[in-house]
């Protein structure tokens, strides 16, 4: 009856249009509900238009011309340990090229550059996945060929980003029209979780669908992320599920869960919480 999964694609655009989309709604019209966590990249994603006001094929992140993206921000020096990082924009036939480089400001020098180039159904992917020493770190993104024209979307693993794009963070398949979309609620803060995944899509639905508990105690562990709260809401569902004489269809079971939720950011559904807190 209930599928459940906290699992995220970055290489997949969130307009619900992906390869994972069909699967998902046909599960649906199966009588399946599938239910997935949004994501947990609010602090870690950056998306919007290339600028290079100045004409040397540097990015510039803000309307300050600031070429550089902090790690985790310009006043903390990035721990050592692994340092992932993926650069998407459309294929669109043009040449267009682009790298991200790794920048310590104390040395005024790009240390790593990206090398590895993939495409993926949507896109051309440039990713950089190294070592670090504890030192300051910032992205750069390095335009190198074909027009300079591309919206870009940069993503982190896990490290944060000092000046992120929280909006259309949700990974898919959270995304897809047929799925349930789950954000993080910290019932300590009274809000979701910073990190989150927010919307709207790509194709500016309002996603993620409905938020669930994070920070779960269980055993000996705390269950934290949209990975704890998506088999939350999938554990409420079953207990709707099966509180009725007959199973609910997928879209009645989601109208219940949207329709008892308790709504915490603004009112009504948004693109931060769904339609709110669900309530068992």
């Amino acid at each position: 009856d209930i599928v459940v999964t906290s699992i995220g694609y970055p290489e997949l655009d969130d307009d619900g249009q992906h390869l994972l989309a069909q699967p998902i709604a046909s599960a649906q019209a199966n009588g399946i509900t599938y239910i997935n966590a949004a994501g947990n990249s609010r602090q870690t994603h950056w998306e919007g238009r290339f600028i290079d006001t100045n004409g040397n094929d540097a990015h510039e992140f803000n309307n300050n011309g600031d070429e550089r993206q902090c790690t985790p921000s310009c006043n903390v020096t990035a721990p050592s340990g692994q340092f992932f990082a993926v650069l998407d924009w459309k294929r669109e036939g043009d040449g267009s090229e682009y790298q991200i480089g790794l920048y310590d400001p104390s040395t005024e020098s790009v240390f790593r550059l990206s090398t590895e180039r993939f495409q993926t159904q949507d896109n051309n992917r440039q990713v950089i996945n190294t070592q670090i020493t504890q030192r300051p770190v910032d992205i750069i993104i390095i335009h190198t060929n074909g027009p300079a024209n591309d919206r870009l979307e940069l993503q982190t693993y896990p490290r944060r980003l000092e000046d992120p794009t929280g909006n259309s963070s949700i990974l898919p398949p959270a995304d897809a029209p047929a799925s349930i979309g789950v954000a993080a609620y910290v019932r300590a803060d009274k809000q979701t979780a910073r990190y989150s995944s927010k919307g709207p899509t790509d194709n500016n639905r309002i996603a993620p669908t409905v938020t669930g508990y994070t920070n779960v105690d269980i055993s000996d562990r705390t269950f934290t992320g949209t990975s704890a709260a998506a088999p939350h809401v999938a554990g409420v569902a079953a207990l709707v599920e099966s509180a009725t004489v007959e199973d609910q269809s997928p879209g009645e079971l989601r109208a219940t869960l949207e329709i008892t939720a308790d709504d915490i950011n603004v009112s009504g559904r948004d693109t931060v919480s769904g339609a709110g807190v669900v309530n068992a």
